[in-house]
């Protein structure tokens, strides 16, 4: 959308890419691309076309799949000293991610890991690499499923911390929990 010079009138919109699935957040790279992520990978998908980062050129339309930050339910992605960070919103407990690409600016290759965090000490470790087919999957089986003491519940949106030294998520709440 083109906004008028009133700021509420839309001058201009155009459609610059179609056939993704279950949109939610999406983040601007440093070189101008904005990354837009499918949540909810469909279970009847055999050749797995949904659950992915897309990497969508705004000039162009042109899309890309970031196939190396695995298929899952991608709520949205930070950029910080080099790594990608991911939140998995399935709308339960599940990890947190880190992509580090092979080139910073090529999504498609790279190591994917889980952070099994401890709640009672407030720390964690990466785990992996995770096979980015089955992240979700892969983690579980490396660290155990996701639990209230391990994980993060229903984590919405991701950014780069002020400093830039780390991320700041936000967890949903649910019935008697706060988040």
């Amino acid at each position: 959308l083109t906004l008028g010079r009133d700021g509420m009138s839309v001058s201009k919109r155009d459609l610059i890419t179609t056939g993704l699935h279950d949109l939610c957040a999406g983040a601007l790279t440093p070189w101008g691309t904005f990354l837009v992520n499918e949540e909810f990978p469909f279970i009847a998908d055999p050749q797995s076309r949904s659950g992915w980062v897309w990497e969508i050129d705004p000039a162009t339309g042109a899309q890309k799949r970031a196939t190396g930050m695995g298929r899952m339910s991608h709520e949205q992605e930070a950029l910080s000293r080099g790594d990608w960070y991911i939140t998995d919103d399935r709308g339960n407990y599940q990890y947190l991610y880190k992509f580090v690409p092979d080139n910073p600016r090529d999504l498609s290759t790279g190591k994917l890991y889980g952070l099994k965090f401890d709640r009672s000490t407030n720390t964690g470790e990466w785990v992996g690499p995770l096979d980015p087919m089955r992240p979700e999957a892969d983690m579980a089986a490396k660290a155990g499923p996701p639990t209230a003491a391990n994980s993060f519940s229903k984590h919405e949106g991701i950014v780069r911390s002020k400093r830039g030294d780390g991320v700041v998520f936000s967890e949903s709440g649910s019935g008697a929990d706060p988040g």
